[in-house]
């Protein structure tokens, strides 16, 4: 099994360090998603919650939105970056209607893409800031921990929710 572990606060880790974490969210995710049983997909674990369909779609829609405010704080420090309402996006966009292949090969070529500008800027472009909707003003560093994080989250949600429903079915 592939370790998530979360640096605590305080804790540094080297650009460098930080792209390839922020990569192996694609080998994370692979993971948490492959040889699930297809019944398990859109199966409602509560009422309100997500399935892991709805997880995994989430996760590619919150990687476009996130690439996009990186690649505005990067090219116009001091953009406004866009909102994202998380329950629209997943109702207008019918999350529980798109293929699972699909949103893991797309997350997969979008997160190569990010970490490859990420890889090519030079060290100060880390401390560009944008100006999130809800958070304020946030630098290159702090999106791309909490992008990090948010893939390992939903991942370790996605292989939870298998093993319950695996267990319910023995």
């Amino acid at each position: 099994m592939i370790s998530c572990a979360v640096k605590k606060k305080g804790d540094s880790m080297s650009h460098t360090e930080l792209i390839e974490r922020y990569l192996k969210g694609c080998e994370v995710l692979t993971d948490a998603v492959s040889n699930v049983n297809p019944v398990f997909l859109d199966k409602v674990p509560a009422p309100g919650k997500w399935t892991i369909r709805e997880y995994l779609v989430h996760t590619f829609d919150a990687e476009i939105v996130s690439s996009a405010r990186l690649r505005a704080m990067v090219a116009q420090p001091g953009a406004n970056l866009m909102g994202f309402d998380q329950e629209r996006w997943a109702a207008a966009l019918h999350y529980e209607k798109q293929p699972v292949e699909d949103a893991l090969a797309a997350f997969r070529g979008l997160r190569r893409m990010t970490a490859n500008m990420l890889q090519a800027m030079n060290a100060e472009a880390w401390n560009n800031k944008g100006i999130h909707p809800k958070r304020g003003e946030m630098s290159v560093l702090t999106l791309v921990e909490g992008l990090a994080g948010h893939c390992e989250n939903h991942s370790r949600t996605i292989r939870e929710l298998r093993q319950r429903f695996s267990a319910a079915t023995v």
